[in-house]
């Protein structure tokens, strides 16, 4: 039993190593570029960051003795509650956070976390609010879960009062009818080239809005 408690509180300690290598690696974003582009488990438990420029590191072993993965140690942490010390404003769940190390994206917090995705026809992404109502500022990725975000869905962020500007990423093509519909509040959105269509009533009633339109002349009368 001591040696399973031990053995299992090695691996909180690993994982919080893996929060300190993950802080690292932002550092040496800022140094030489080196971000994170995925993060895995081998067969031996162990954590392996994959960099930009091809190099990998080894973590340690994040895997408890009983095969989980640190969530019954001695102080019944696990590596996101980990996680969530060390980075108290990340407000994604624990799936969310499983994914978004797998993909590295743990070094970019710039964007919203608590948005909702709706799988397309065409296999991308729309998104609306889902629980970042209370954000003032909104910033859609460019990917999600491994699938590109496209589109702002029809009435995505209507009648909220909290948002005061918007980002957009250059995949995103199409803006849903009334999708910023009375958000009396929002001051900036920039729309990038890459927007194709703006539905109707996109930003109504939007009276404080100043917009940044990146898009080539013959795509701003659409």
């Amino acid at each position: 039993m001591k040696k399973n408690i031990v053995a299992v509180f090695y691996c909180l300690m690993m994982c919080l190593q893996a929060i300190f290598c993950l802080c690292a690696c932002e550092t040496m974003e800022a140094k030489g570029n080196n971000d994170v582009l995925s993060a895995s488990v081998n067969e031996q438990g162990q954590l392996v960051l994959t960099l930009e420029n091809g190099e990998l590191i080894n973590v340690g072993v994040v895997v408890g003795g009983d095969g989980l993965n640190g969530k019954d140690g001695e102080n019944g942490r696990s590596a996101y509650e980990l996680y969530m010390e060390a980075y108290p404003d990340y407000q994604g769940t624990e799936e969310e956070w499983l994914a978004d190390l797998a993909e590295g994206n743990l070094k970019d917090k710039s964007y919203t976390y608590g948005l909702s995705y709706s799988i397309l026809p065409d296999g991308t992404l729309g998104v609306s609010v889902g629980t970042a109502g209370r954000a003032e500022e909104i910033v859609i990725p460019a990917t999600h879960d491994g699938y590109t975000v496209t589109k702002i869905l029809d009435y995505a962020f209507s009648g909220n009062t909290d948002i005061v500007s918007v980002v957009l990423p250059n995949t995103i093509t199409s803006i849903g009818a009334g999708a910023f519909r009375c958000c009396v509040n929002l001051e900036s959105v920039i729309l990038p080239a890459s927007v194709k269509e703006i539905g109707v009533g996109a930003f109504d009633y939007c009276t404080k809005l100043n917009v940044t339109d990146l898009r080539p002349e013959t795509e701003k009368t659409n």
